[in-house]
């Protein structure tokens, strides 16, 4: 679309990016065909006069200084961008979003272990998620923060997907070598 020409901001982060373009295509935005990689690729050799920039250190940063008018972003980016102006919001697509899984491990041969446990167990108590997701904007699998949080963040949608978008979120995969490819065809697209 002509009109956002210079306006969009996509993530710098080649899964991200193609996930979209896979999922407009119709193919899994996990797949390891280098067909329909390609294919994801020409599609969004289009979408690149629009793209303003390719932000993944602070996707919120263009939106507020009015930047980008749409894309891509984070929904702990999105959840601060918001506090911060209440005119930028987050619409999940409808083709489905992407979701990943942040999480705590200790390491194999880490040597503090019983401290590796007393921090994560800090970091799940109620309390320490509250802090969490007012700060960072990103939720916690915890069942006794909601009720510590201000009513409009326990019901923000950006926090707290509805059942019906994560039912149509596809959780990004692993796709072992052919990331090979992916990097590939998202390098031609940076310098296109």
């Amino acid at each position: 679309n002509p009109e956002y020409k210079g306006k969009v901001l996509l993530t710098a982060d080649s899964r991200e990016v193609f996930h979209l373009a896979l999922l407009l295509n119709g193919h899994s935005p996990n797949t390891t065909k280098e067909k329909e990689i390609k294919a994801a690729y020409e599609r969004l050799r289009a979408l690149v006069p629009n793209v303003a920039a390719f932000n993944s250190d602070s996707p919120e940063v263009p939106y507020l200084q009015g930047e980008a008018e749409l894309g891509m972003i984070w929904n702990g980016s999105a959840f601060r961008a918001h506090k911060e102006n209440p005119n930028i919001r987050f619409i999940y697509p409808k083709e489905g979003a992407i979701f990943w899984i942040d999480n705590y491990a200790i390491p194999k041969n880490a040597r503090n272990i019983k401290e590796a446990h007393q921090f994560i167990d800090f970091m799940l108590r109620p309390e320490s998620a509250k802090i969490v997701i007012e700060s960072m904007g990103f939720s916690m699998p915890n069942e006794g923060v909601k009720p510590l949080l201000a009513p409009e963040d326990a019901a923000n949608p950006v926090l707290f997907p509805p059942e019906s978008e994560v039912k149509k979120g596809i959780l990004q995969g692993d796709v072992g070598n052919a990331i090979n490819i992916y990097e590939k065809y998202w390098n031609r697209l940076k310098t296109n």
